[in-house]
């Protein structure tokens, strides 16, 4: 009884702040409601761009349990490596201006890391440089304080540096997701900009672009509408516990960002639309990485579950397909939170699902948000 009374709350907490379809928004509405009824997540946004244009945002569940704070379309959630599309486009951003160039080496910005000389920023961007990722199993171990206290960009790149092994395999001659790559690739674009990494993307892309909600973290700072973090639990009768805590200078440029579902969707429209890079930068953004033989870097390299084999990697962006159609975009998932943001560029559509619960909640909800929308799309 319990349980049915606040799945009847959730749902009648929800805001909109669009209106699409009504047979589309009712089909979005049932596939959250059945994640609800299972406790796949505490709260959510939902937010579809199509035409151009931002055509639904909604808001359901709880930001807050504790204090029965609904979530709304202007919840602020953590958005973990969906952050790595932000980093990619400064890196980016810079060598249009003359600043850096893709091909230049890694020993020209961080001269004292491990085989420096053999990394191009290049492969930094598209996980092709080999360099460990501190987050993988292999090496969690060694870098267990990561979690606990806070990190300059220096302290971050010293330690990666001592990991054993440093690299997963030959720089260009294999594909892996690395976190420490973005790491790097922060503080190339510090080097270059002469900026720190906040301020940088925050003079360049958010505040050009009106994304007055999106910003590099601080646990510190008090920002209105802010969610909390959960996990799910079986034993608590809610069905959630408070996420575990990590401090966002430990995920960086690698995925220390938070943002609202209409900032992420006006991002996609702006960088998708022309206005954040050239055509030339933007189609080198998205084309597959390529391994120094010539083959294509990432197939059949994907660890996560929810990552099918088809899908390649550019710079910060995943290229897939989902039921037939090309997407374009990149998930995220931090202590409690999780991000699916996915274009389909042929389409012209924008779909975006932000929880306040930990991976793979999003990501399992996004796909089936996707086909409620496409597949209502013709329907009066």
């Amino acid at each position: 009884m319990r349980r049915i009374a606040l799945v009847g709350l959730i749902l009648a907490a929800r805001s909109s702040s669009a209106q699409p379809a009504p047979a589309q928004a009712a089909a979005i509405d049932q596939v959250i409601a059945e994640a609800l009824r299972e406790r796949a997540f505490a709260g959510a946004t939902v937010g579809v761009a199509a035409g151009g244009k931002i055509q639904f945002i909604r808001g359901y569940g709880m930001a807050d349990i504790e204090n029965r704070v609904p979530v709304t379309d202007s919840t602020v959630f953590r958005i973990g490596s969906t952050t790595k599309q932000f980093t990619a486009v400064a890196v980016l951003k810079l060598m249009e201006q003359g600043k850096l160039s893709l091909d230049d080496p890694l020993s020209k910005y961080r001269p004292e890391f491990p085989r420096a000389a053999e990394v191009t920023v290049r492969q930094l961007l598209n996980h092709t440089s080999g360099v460990m990722s501190y987050t993988h199993p292999k090496v969690a171990s060694q870098i267990r304080e990561a979690g606990r206290r806070d990190w300059t960009t220096d302290q971050l790149i010293a330690k990666i540096a001592t990991l054993q092994p440093a690299y997963e395999f030959d720089p260009g001659t294999g594909w892996s997701y690395s976190n420490s790559g973005y790491i790097l690739l922060g503080a190339i674009i510090e080097k270059a900009s002469g900026m720190s990494y906040a301020d940088y993307l925050r003079t360049a892309i958010f505040e050009p672009l009106g994304l007055v909600h999106t910003a590099v973290d601080e646990l510190a700072l008090i920002v209105p509408d802010r969610a909390d973090g959960y996990e799910t639990s079986k034993k608590a009768s809610s069905g959630f516990r408070h996420a575990d805590f990590i401090p966002m200078s430990a995920a960086g440029p690698a995925g220390a960002m938070r943002s609202t579902t209409a900032d992420l969707l006006k991002w996609h429209l702006a960088l998708f639309g022309g206005q954040v890079l050239q055509p030339a930068t933007l189609a080198e953004m998205t084309t597959p990485a390529r391994l120094k033989d010539g083959r294509l870097g990432s197939k059949g390299r994907l660890p996560p579950i929810w990552i099918p084999e088809t899908t390649e990697y550019g710079f910060g962006l995943f290229l897939g397909q989902l039921d037939g159609r090309a997407t374009t975009g990149h998930g995220g998932a931090i202590f409690g939170f999780n991000t699916w943001l996915e274009t389909f560029r042929d389409q012209g559509v924008t779909i975006v699902v932000m929880t306040n619960t930990g991976y793979p909640s999003a990501e399992k909800t996004g796909p089936k948000v996707a086909d409620a929308w496409f597949r209502t799309a013709a329907v009066p």
